[in-house]
This record gives C-alpha cells, sequence and structure tokens, in this order.
C-alpha cells in the first residue's frame, strides 16, 4: 500500500528511531483503545482482543507481540548498551506507521465495483461465450427470470465443451444448440448462497477468509457485490469478486 511515512525522526540514529518507535507504538495503542472503546487497556490486551474479530491485528498478532516486548524493553531497560542491542528499525517504525493506517483507514469492498455482466439460464452456450470473449470477463451471474440461480466461469464451460466433445467423439460443435442451463446440471453446481452477497462496504480484510469458506464448501470462488439483501435482476449486482483478485486482496494483509 502507498503511506506517506514520515523519517523526520531518523537523522540522529538509533535514538531517533527509538523515538518515532516510541511515537509510533503511542499512536497504535491509541487507536486499538478507540476500537476498544476502552480507555485504560493495555497493549497486549489490545492485540489479544482485537485479534478475535479484527483482520488487521489478527494477522500482525505475532509482530504486535514483539513489538510490545521491544516497548517494554526500551521503557524499563535504560542503560545504553541494552538499549543498543535493542532499539528498532525503520523497517519496524514503517510497518507500526501502516498498521496505524489500516485500522484509521479501512479499505472497503468498494474497490471491486465494476460493470457486472449476466446472462439468463436459457440463453445458449454461444452467447455466453461471446460475453465471455467481448466483455473480458471470467464469470456471468445466471438469472432464471427475477432470481438468481448460479455463476458460471469460463473454466465451468471449458469443461463443459470438453466432457460434450469427447463424449460423442465429435470434431465441432454447435454452441447455439446448447443452453447455460444444462452447463450448470452438468457440473451439478451449487446455487450462489447468501453468503456470497456482500455489500460494497465489507471491510477488505474480510475477503480472504470469505474466499477460503468458499474453497473448503466447494463452491465457485466468486462473491457477488450488492446494496441489496435479495438479488433479483442482473442491475442489483454492482461489483464481483473472484480468484484474480486475490493477490490485491493480499496486498492488504
Amino acid at each position: 500500500m502507498t503511506s506517506h511515512y514520515s523519517e523526520e525522526f531518523t537523522r540522529d540514529k538509533p535514538y531517533s528511531v527509538t523515538v518515532a518507535f516510541i511515537s509510533h507504538f503511542n499512536a497504535l495503542h491509541q487507536t486499538m483503545k478507540g476500537l476498544l472503546v476502552n480507555d485504560d487497556a493495555t497493549f497486549f490486551q489490545c492485540v489479544e482482543e482485537l485479534a478475535k474479530t479484527n483482520q488487521v491485528i489478527k494477522r500482525n498478532h505475532q509482530f504486535l507481540d514483539q513489538i510490545r516486548q521491544l516497548r517494554n524493553l526500551l521503557t524499563h531497560h535504560k542503560t545504553e548498551v541494552e538499549v543498543n542491542l535493542a532499539y528498532p528499525s525503520e523497517e519496524t517504525n514503517q510497518q507500526l506507521f501502516e498498521i496505524n493506517q489500516l485500522l484509521t483507514v479501512i479499505p472497503s469492498t468498494r474497490k471491486f465495483i465494476k460493470p457486472v455482466f449476466a446472462i439468463n439460464m436459457d440463453d445458449s452456450l454461444e452467447k455466453a461465450l461471446t460475453d465471455l470473449h467481448h466483455h473480458q470477463v471470467s464469470q456471468l451471474p445466471v438469472f432464471n427470470k427475477e432470481r438468481l440461480v448460479s455463476v458460471i466461469s469460463a473454466e465451468l464451460i471449458t469443461k463443459f465443451i470438453a466432457d460434450e466433445i469427447t463424449k460423442n467423439s465429435w470434431f465441432y460443435m454447435d454452441f447455439s444448440k446448447y443452453q447455460v442451463k444444462q452447463i450448470i446440471n452438468h457440473s451439478q453446481h451449487k446455487k450462489i448462497t447468501r453468503k456470497q452477497i456482500i455489500s460494497p462496504d465489507t471491510p477488505i480484510f474480510e475477503l480472504d477468509d470469505l474466499m477460503v469458506d468458499l474453497m473448503r464448501n466447494n463452491r465457485n470462488e466468486v462473491l457477488l457485490i450488492s446494496e441489496k439483501d435479495d438479488v433479483r435482476k442482473p442491475e442489483d449486482i454492482i461489483g464481483i469478486v473472484t480468484q484474480r483478485d486475490i493477490t490485491t486482496i493480499l496486498n492488504y494483509l
């Protein structure tokens, strides 16, 4: 992520780096106390409690425990030798700064809002292939009148075509004679669940766990973004998160 970390304290190392470290440590502690709504919570208590629900803290748990110990060493052991043996690095300060930024300005799923192109159960395989190619997408939500049924992917379509050609020993296949519902039935594709419909305000940190949960349950790894709980028409879907977005998600973790 892009940050604007200031190095104004780092001119006279190691003392200035240590001063910056204490400053960033205290700022992060204040942020966490605010999230807990508990001004009396220690740094340790903040980390342990927030790690249960906050993905930023959860994923940086070990690092935060280490810097807590470092801060205690710097605060309670004042001899020059001990401080020099333990003074923090600029990289440590940068990481503290970025964690605090992530806690105060939480990026949302709105980053993945983009045009979504849907298809109907009765549409042809030819149309599905045309839409995938024309719009340069990998997933197409499938509707049956006013009901969201599933999402088909380029990978799923490719498997269907390969199985049909192999089964019938064909060299040619007329895509216009097949319907989208045949692809869904062929793959015994599981229907989209309510868990796969997410709000545009969903914190981006939650997406990784949601995708992992989909993989564990052998479901299509796709999340549909909508401001409505009950998706009834293509216009209700304002964005989509797929496997292609995993790298983007991981950059925030």
